[in-house]
């Protein structure tokens, strides 16, 4: 039973239950029906002698009072003796040894004019009594009434047989009862049981269904299809993690591997004696500009991995976008001017933008460089105007677009539109994604729209005031 089903064990506790039930509430009801039925044989005796024996002045007329009565109280198995102290029978005549005993208590009460009630054997007969002390007398008599207790021993006999026969019907109706809704809970429980070693297992996909059934069932359930449903949710952003790590890995191994097979190359000609003065020079200006791209690599990842963990404190003021605008006009215009490029700009003088200085100007930079990057003919165009509680900014160009599928990777790490033109550029692929978390952390929204061929515009809204 240790080891056995719940099913099992459940049944034989229900059944232990119902039977200790019965048993208890059987010898509960025949004490109280025996008390009962005493009690009321004992008022009866109790009524009779009060009516007889203080309504009657003499023995004789006592005497003939019983004898008139005698019948009546045979029929109903009530009996009356007359006693002295020494408990031998003075009425009826006749009798002798009939056992009775007066005990010292009972006759100390009896001298005191009292009434006392009992229960014992007369002879080999167990009985109930009413001892009335008799007045006329000086010296100690008394009148018993007594009935035989058979009477009440069989009722209480009857009603223990009768609790017997009504326990076996409930053992089975309980045996039915029980083992119905026993099973149902064993089913349900086994179920959950199952859902959870499903869970342990790993299959999170795996669910319960139990719309009926005790609450606490139903509950737990719910829960276990939620925790199995959440352990689903992580474990593919854990697989969706362990994926963009493996990527990120792959990302900067190969952003690291080009430079530095760059700089090997070149120190591997140097070591040799033919190199011209001129081509000593090469390497060395290749060697430079390479370390620096390694350099900014690291100090752009570095940045990016800040921001993402929000470890970056951001000054937030008032600052006149046109004034930032002019900035980057100033620090960008020789680069579009050296491709043949217009750079504009175009903001109201009155336009503030809530921002922090130095990051607004770096996501202006960024999104700059990109259109000239990506641009051969046209302009780059940079505009500032006030809309729906904040400032919105369009960067656009005239360069080559990108395509759909270009768009819906151009936030991530390392993706590069085009390659090639990157790494003449000595672009890492990391500026877009530190763009757009710069944009977050500042409360705001960026989108891009494109289209091959004819240019690509990104769009910043950043929230006024303390919004973001």
């Amino acid at each position: 039973m240790k080891n056995g089903k719940l099913f099992h064990k459940m049944l034989a506790a229900q059944i232990a239950v119902l039977m200790t039930a019965v048993f208890l509430m059987s010898g509960i009801t025949s004490v109280v029906v025996q008390n009962f039925l005493y009690q009321q044989k004992w008022r009866e005796l109790r009524e009779i002698g009060q009516t007889v024996i203080p309504n009657t002045s003499t023995d004789s007329e006592l005497l003939r009072r019983w004898r008139q009565l005698w019948p009546v109280l045979s029929a109903r198995d009530i009996h009356v003796l007359q006693v002295d102290g020494q408990g031998r029978v003075l009425f009826p005549t006749g009798l002798r040894g009939s056992g009775v005993t007066i005990s010292s208590d009972v006759k100390n009460r009896l001298m005191h004019g009292k009434v006392v009630v009992g229960r014992e054997r007369i002879g080999n007969q167990p009985v109930t009594w009413v001892i009335f002390p008799d007045k006329n007398q000086t010296e100690l008599r008394a009148w018993i009434l007594f009935s035989p207790v058979e009477g009440i021993q069989r009722a209480i006999r009857r009603i223990r047989v009768g609790f017997l026969l009504a326990a076996a019907v409930a053992l089975v109706v309980a045996l039915l009862l029980s083992g119905w809704f026993t099973r149902g809970w064993a089913r349900r429980i086994e179920a959950l049981r199952r859902l959870a070693s499903e869970i342990r297992q790993g299959r999170y996909h795996a669910r319960a269904e139990m719309k009926n059934g005790p609450l606490e069932l139903v509950e737990l359930t719910r829960d276990l299809n939620a925790m199995a449903e959440r352990l689903a949710v992580w474990e593919k952003e854990i697989r969706q993690f362990e994926l963009r790590r493996q990527q990120f890995v792959s990302d900067v191994s190969h952003e690291l591997r080009t430079p530095l097979t760059s700089i090997r190359g070149w120190l591997e000609g140097l070591e040799s004696s033919l190199t011209t003065e001129e081509e000593r020079m090469r390497a060395v200006a290749s060697m430079k500009r390479e370390t620096m791209r390694l350099i900014r690599l690291i100090n752009e990842l570095l940045d990016l991995e800040k921001i993402r963990a929000g470890k970056i404190e951001l000054k937030k003021e008032q600052i006149p976008i046109a004034e930032v605008l002019e900035i980057v006009a100033e620090q960008l215009g020789p680069a579009a001017e050296e491709k043949g490029l217009r750079l504009e700009i175009d903001a109201p003088r009155d336009l503030m933008v809530t921002a922090d200085y130095d990051r607004l100007m770096q996501i202006l930079i960024n999104l700059v460089k990109n259109g000239l990057q990506f641009t051969e003919h046209g302009w780059v165009r940079v505009t500032a105007d006030k809309a729906d509680d904040g400032t919105r900014i369009r960067v656009e160009d005239t360069g080559i677009g990108m395509t759909e599928e270009q768009l819906t990777r151009i936030w991530d790490r390392f993706f590069k539109a085009d390659p090639s033109r990157s790494r003449q550029g000595g672009e890492t692929g990391l500026g877009l994604a530190i763009v757009r978390q710069l944009v977050k952390s500042h409360g705001g929204q960026i989108w891009v729209d494109s289209t091959p061929g004819k240019g690509t515009c990104f769009t910043i809204w950043l929230p006024d005031g303390n919004r973001g």
